[in-house]
């Protein structure tokens, strides 16, 4: 979904799991209502809520430590999986000692002993899945998930359809399911290791529990916030119409579904962030959060737009009219998703208690206006409810979360798309001639607001498929490149037969860097675009030569990890070099190479990492810089471009100085004044900028000018 090979990797296996999954207890649901009866299928129904409702309180959400405590550094991993076991087994004793009580109070005595057996599987499967993916075995995680829904189809319809057990046989199909994926986990992740004794972590152990025990009130405060309501509106207005406002929310959580999927790949990579202490959070997790709100506005307008045909198609015609409801409730969705966002954060900086504080307000909030406003508006009463609550609890995290992690919020841009989506919501329902004109007018503005995150995104994806599903690959685009490629090398690049107006406009580049960074050793230069294709490595390589055929000492190092040219333009291999330099494989002379060109030497990029943004901020990267600034008088730096990808804004914050390069009629003027507003935001020094193919008689191929807020594209006064 962005820049963070990862983050998008990550996504992808989870949204495979939990659409593959779901799709298989979609076919599940017409099996049960087959093989059961309606006696029988509310009592297996009431077994399992019962045991999923007991799983966070005694287990204290231990799975949550787990996840948290695996990924960080400082703590032996052995112990944290051996301390959430040893928790498992006492709850379970506890929940087995309780089990009389239970099954009295909701008439389940035929099933005394599975009772406890069903917790104890659904309680390990959970911690060690949560281990498996803290241990970065994503891929793993993702394939149990599909792995435990195949094989409860597989057992429900044996025990189900041609054993005829009923309820016995929907419980033994869970345990079944479930020991087979703990024997999955155990044998993929090789947690065979983690099971040996060892000495008792008193301390550990009383941090995770510290850290998971604020998170089951918290669990029972969101079931307050998404539950509550529909007591109160069965109280107050009926049951039909609380029935009405179930199905409504159901609906409504088909955004919740997806945004789970990528919220669960969010917490893996903002904890490890957090855990090296990334100078570049902020930016990192700014960036995303503008792309995230971007596709999440967007997706709620799309469902709003097709709510009524889907209501046609989900809901029967007794339910139809819920349909209604569900425009309002998309937006409360939406605040969800955001507190979802800034949720992770506290995650990542071990603060349960803030999760716990603010879902407690929220879940207060919620509360006293459900009997304030159901009685006055029904079920538009809890809607809105449920809006608000989740509304102070987004805002409240946007602001509290900025202890740890300062994400840069647009409000404006937030309140102003949130009119708009209620405006879309309201319009919706409404019964008038130019209805689905002002619906049109709406869903553009909206577009038009997040257009250049879009844009983003989609560069992004396209990449991401482009590079790593080996199917989709654009092979026409690949040969067009290598084309361009054969023309640069001809006349892009430096020659000895090169007009001399280009080369003089080079040394003329070359006086001013002289100039501006005149007192500094080693002086690190980025060169960054706005976007792809404007000239940006080719300016790169020829600012290097210039430099090294006045006798400079120039190193040019590759740090577009995202799409490299250089190594094509120096004829270079890219087995070897800057990723496999800071993965501690090779040393820094393995990866410095020699060109045709005197004092001028490179360094590619070498395989693509899977942790891009995790090497651009690692201790590795300064090292070598600080090493590189030593041997050599200038080094020449090439990223992607800014609006492409995070890094080149992580390049520009280890730079001496920066030059912007565009293109003329190809760059937009409002283009280069982002790339200055980042940077400047980065307090990076700006050297100037180079515009290239300007047409102008005294200067050929390109202009340089001092960035300033009055940048002029192409013009004979730069």
């Amino acid at each position: 979904m962005e820049s963070d090979y990862g983050l998008f990797k990550n996504t992808l296996y989870f949204g495979i799991a939990n659409i593959g999954s779901r799709l298989i207890y979609v076919i599940l649901t017409p099996l049960y209502a087959y093989a059961l009866t309606a006696e029988e299928y509310g009592l297996s129904d009431l077994i399992q809520s019962t045991v999923l409702f007991c799983m966070p309180l005694f287990t204290i959400q231990i799975s949550s430590s787990v996840m948290r405590f695996a990924m960080d550094k400082n703590y032996e991993r052995g112990s944290i999986f051996r301390t959430a076991i040893k928790i498992l087994f006492l709850s379970t004793v506890l929940v087995g000692g309780l089990t009389g009580g239970i099954v009295t109070f909701m008439n389940l005595s035929p099933y005394y002993f599975f009772l406890p057996i069903l917790y104890f599987f659904s309680a390990a499967q959970e911690i060690f899945s949560q281990f498996c993916k803290a241990n970065d075995k994503v891929f793993l995680f993702a394939i149990e998930g599909i792995l435990s829904a195949s094989t409860l189809l597989v057992f429900n319809a044996l025990f189900l359809l041609v054993f005829k057990m009923g309820v016995l046989g929907y419980m033994l199909a869970i345990v079944i399911s479930n020991i087979i994926s703990l024997v999955f986990l155990t044998i993929g992740g090789k947690l065979v290791k983690y099971y040996k004794i060892g000495k008792k972590d008193r301390a550990l152990t009383y941090e995770m529990i510290r850290y998971s025990l604020p998170l089951v009130p918290s669990k029972i405060s969101w079931w307050i916030m998404s539950l509550s309501d529909r007591y109160i509106i069965g109280a107050i207005c009926g049951v039909a119409m609380s029935g009405m406002y179930a199905i409504a929310y159901k609906i409504s959580g088909i955004l919740d579904v997806f945004v789970n999927i990528f919220i669960q790949a969010w917490q893996i990579s903002i904890i490890k962030r957090y855990e090296n202490k990334d100078e570049n959070s902020s930016v990192y997790c700014s960036d995303i959060f503008h792309k995230y709100t971007a596709l999440i506005f967007i997706a709620a307008a799309c469902l709003i737009i097709f709510i009524k045909p889907l209501a046609k198609i989900l809901f029967t015609s007794s339910f139809f009219e819920a349909w209604k409801y569900v425009p309002l409730l998309i937006v409360a969705i939406l605040f969800s998703s955001i507190q979802n966002f800034f949720g992770s954060i506290y995650t990542a900086a071990k603060a349960s208690s803030k999760v716990f504080y603010s879902t407690l307000v929220g879940a207060l909030i919620n509360l006293i206006l459900n009997f304030c406003l159901i009685p006055i508006w029904n079920v538009y009463g809890a809607i809105i409810s449920t809006c608000i609550s989740y509304m102070i609890v987004a805002f409240y995290r946007m602001i509290d979360s900025r202890r740890y992690i300062i994400v840069n919020v647009s409000y404006m841009k937030i309140s102003y798309s949130t009119l708009l989506l209620i405006a879309q919501a309201i319009n919706i329902s409404a019964e008038y001639p130019y209805k689905y004109f002002i619906h049109f007018v709406l869903f553009t503005l909206l577009i038009l607001t997040y257009r250049t995150e879009i844009k983003t995104v989609i560069k992004a994806t396209l990449d991401f498929l482009e590079r790593h599903c080996p199917l989709l690959k654009r092979h026409n685009k690949v040969d067009i490149r290598r084309g361009i490629m054969k023309k640069s090398n001809q006349y892009a690049i430096l020659q000895p037969n090169t007009e001399d107006e280009i080369k003089e406009a080079y040394k003329m580049v070359m006086m001013n860097i002289q100039h501006l960074l005149v007192e500094e050793l080693g002086k690190k230069i980025v060169i960054c675009s706005a976007n792809p294709q404007e000239g940006k490595t080719t300016t790169c390589m020829n600012l290097a030569i210039t430099f090294a055929e006045a006798g400079k000492k120039v190193i040019i190092i590759d740090g577009n990890f995202r799409e490299s040219m250089l190594s094509t333009l120096f004829n270079q291999d890219t087995s070897v070099g800057l990723s496999n330099l800071l993965n501690n494989e090779v040393a820094l002379q393995d990866v410095i190479k020699a060109t045709s060109y005197p004092n001028l030497n490179f360094i590619s990029t070498g395989y693509i990492p899977s942790n891009t943004l995790e090497l651009l901020n690692s201790h590795e990267l300064n090292q070598v810089l600080r090493t590189l600034s030593y041997q050599y008088m200038y080094i020449f730096i090439d990223t992607p471009a800014l609006d492409y990808a995070v890094d080149g804004v992580i390049w520009a914050t280890k730079a001496s100085g920066v030059i912007i390069v565009g293109k003329q009629n190809q760059t937009s003027y409002q283009s280069i004044e982002e790339v200055v507003e980042k940077l400047q935001k980065m307090d990076t020094k700006i050297l100037g900028t180079i515009i290239n193919e300007v047409d102008v008689p005294s200067h050929k191929n390109f202009s340089f000018s001092r960035a300033s807020k009055n940048i002029k594209i192409g013009s004979e006064e730069e």
